[in-house]
């Protein structure tokens, strides 16, 4: 096997063939410190997010402590839980071990020529692994650096600060599969390469997990601590053109309704807890989103213009309208020590 050098770049892709509805259920998608005033008498949709699930059956390593990680984030702020479901388990250590064998990484497309040849895209492979999905979505990378505990988590983390990856890693699929793969470079000046794939999809009989029709959930959220200071990696494609290694943006926040529900943001702050300097927030939602992977009005990603202090708290407000009802959003957060 020939010996490559890895680009650390982060791709994402999103896609969804159906509108897609989920019946009625309990539970509910607010975070803490979020408030609605309601105007009218409408009755609202209810929550179907997901707040337990089977745990996973991965051996201890990468795979497990992704896995372990995203749901945490996701518990906590809200977005609700994602099942291990052994097809979209195969889809993704199929295409992870594609990467390997052809020395190709991250990237979501596969040649029918190649070894280990399962489908030209997501789609195609979550098909081929007889899952029969309705909406899903994929995000991958090969990772020399360790954040947190773990390659997996570091993984995870690093996908949050890339907001496209970030979006994909929050979206109301219901199951998701891990695949990973340790390439060692057989020159000793090259760091082992932790690839890593996580596919994400729904089907028609686990339909999406949505949010009431009231709540507006956010991440990071009310006491998420350990988040990276920083965007690390370039991702591609490159949210409105910037690219994030050369240019870093701080921990983004991601804000969002329920699919197909329109939020806007009428104002927002965030600081330094303690310093009263506001930070500058550039807004990234499906208006100014050239690239079509944010699927709908429900998100808005707000990401500071510049890096984050390392260890410290900041507190987040804004003022939101959900589908034109107003409320306000307000929390602290920190990050950790990357």
């Amino acid at each position: 096997m020939n010996n490559i050098k890895l680009v650390m770049i982060f791709v994402v892709i999103t896609m969804s063939l159906s509108a897609c509805g989920g019946s009625g259920g309990g539970g509910s998608g607010g975070t803490t410190g979020t408030t609605v005033t309601s105007t009218t008498t409408t009755t609202l949709p209810v929550s179907t997010i997901v707040t337990s699930v089977t745990a996973a059956n991965y051996a201890a390593g990468d795979r497990l402590d992704s896995y372990n990680y995203l749901n945490s984030q996701r518990g906590q702020c809200g977005f609700g839980l994602l099942q291990q479901q052994a097809k979209v388990d195969q889809a993704a250590q199929a295409h992870t071990d594609y990467e390997w064998v052809n020395q190709i990484i991250v990237s979501h497309t596969e040649v029918s020529s190649n070894a280990g040849f399962t489908g030209v895209d997501v789609g195609a492979r979550l098909t081929a692994a007889t899952y029969p999905w309705i909406s899903g979505d994929e995000v991958l990378n090969a990772m020399q650096t360790t954040y947190g505990t773990s390659f997996g988590q570091a993984n995870v983390m690093g996908w949050f600060t890339s907001p496209f990856h970030g979006i994909g890693q929050l979206m109301s699929n219901r199951d998701i599969g891990v695949g990973a793969d340790v390439y060692t470079p057989s020159d000793p000046a090259f760091l082992p390469s932790h690839i890593l794939t996580m596919d994400f999809g729904s089907t028609a009989t686990r339909p999406p997990q949505l949010l009431g029709g009231a709540d507006v959930v956010t991440y990071p959220c009310a006491g998420i601590t350990g988040v990276l200071s920083k965007s690390y990696f370039a991702e591609t494609p490159a949210p409105l053109g910037r690219n994030l290694q050369s240019q870093p943006i701080g921990q983004p926040i991601y804000l969002k309704v329920r699919d197909g529900q329109t939020l806007t943001v009428t104002s927002a702050t965030l600081n330094l807890v303690g310093n009263a300097t506001p930070i500058a927030l550039v807004s990234l939602s499906r208006a100014n989103d050239t690239t079509g992977l944010i699927p709908d009005n429900s998100w808005v990603v707000l990401m500071p213009n510049v890096p984050l202090a390392i260890n410290s708290s900041y507190q987040f407000t804004a003022n939101v309208t959900n589908n034109g009802v107003p409320s306000t959003v307000s929390f602290t957060f920190a990050t950790g020590a990357n």
